[in-house]
């Protein structure tokens, strides 16, 4: 199954940079909007590997709350407040829906087994839309940004929830 996994892993990974590739211009300001997750990391990866040497990419962290000050309450923030001339933000979105990545995934999979994840990540998607997409969606452009968010690509979304060669999230140990 290892063989499997890195086969599907380097697959996905090779999708993200085309992805990416395709998306960003020579010397165009990136920024990454940087939550702290393994999916935020990833993008921040790729676009390592991907830009030219000495193309700056801001690594902005994001925290959501009410006020500024729940949002500078996150332990994991840095202090302090900066902008980006960035247009475009790299983010993440999408990864964790897709890859059964909450540890409500891995409840549903123990409860009701691959059926139920199934559905589970079915829902996941649906939701996206009304919640963290439409959200992250509004912010960009009342701030006149552009998201570029690869894991919600339409054929890597597609490839992440059944490949037709068996290899689901359902099927790896978690």
């Amino acid at each position: 199954m290892g063989s499997k996994i890195t086969e599907f892993l380097l697959h996905g990974t090779n999708q993200l940079r085309q992805l990416l590739e395709a998306e960003i211009k020579c010397r165009e300001t990136i920024a990454i909007a940087f939550s702290g997750g393994v999916d935020s990391l990833l993008m921040g990866h790729l676009l390592a590997i991907i830009l030219a040497e000495g193309h700056e990419v801001d690594l902005i962290n994001v925290a959501f709350g009410e006020t500024p000050k729940e949002c500078s309450q996150a332990p994991d923030r840095q202090r302090g407040l900066a902008g980006s001339t960035a247009r475009k933000f790299v983010v993440g979105s999408g990864a964790d829906e897709l890859c059964a990545g909450y540890s409500r995934h891995k409840h549903r999979l123990e409860k009701e087994g691959a059926p139920g994840l199934q559905d589970e990540l079915e829902m996941e998607l649906v939701r996206y839309g009304w919640r963290n997409g439409s959200r992250d969606a509004r912010v960009a452009l009342y701030h006149g940004r552009r998201l570029v968010a690869p894991f919600l690509g339409t054929d890597r979304a597609a490839a992440l929830r059944n490949s037709g060669r068996g290899d689901t999230p359902s099927e790896y140990e978690v």
